[in-house]
């Protein structure tokens, strides 16, 4: 019986293998961005560190791009199909979705916020796009 290994230069593997590809890439990235946006700033909190900087706006985009990533590594070609009418306009499926992810990275920058000025931080100064908590 022969095993019927992909060819790597046929269309449908391409496309279904890039797809994936794209998601575990931006899964990967956002996980990366994640760690020192997110976790790293309440590892300090729980440390007591004196003076964290928190970047809140990255924290929506992180929150966008590990929510597309998971969607592309999960469902591959069907999910560019759904989300994307063409490359430059979403469909209402995809404005759905993307709403959703900035809705819920917002909700992770509101509660950031607390927990921060709950171990007693508060912000001492703002500079675009970066907040510093101090003790």
């Amino acid at each position: 019986m022969p095993i019927n290994n992909p060819n790597p230069n046929d269309s449908h593997w391409r496309g279904l293998f890039s797809e994936r590809v794209s998601g575990v890439i931006l899964l990967i990235g956002s996980s990366i961005e994640g760690y020192g946006f997110i976790l790293t700033p309440l590892l300090q909190a729980t440390y007591h560190v004196q003076s964290i900087n928190c970047w809140f706006t990255f924290i929506t985009f992180i929150s966008i791009l590990f929510g597309y990533g998971l969607i592309f590594t999960i469902f591959g070609k069907r999910a560019s199909r759904a989300l994307f009418r063409s490359p430059k306009q979403p469909s209402k499926l995809g404005s759905i979705v993307l709403s959703i992810l900035v809705w819920f990275g917002i909700q992770v920058t509101f509660w950031m916020r607390s927990f921060l000025e709950e171990h007693g931080y508060s912000i001492s100064r703002q500079i675009p796009l970066v907040d510093t908590f101090t003790r």
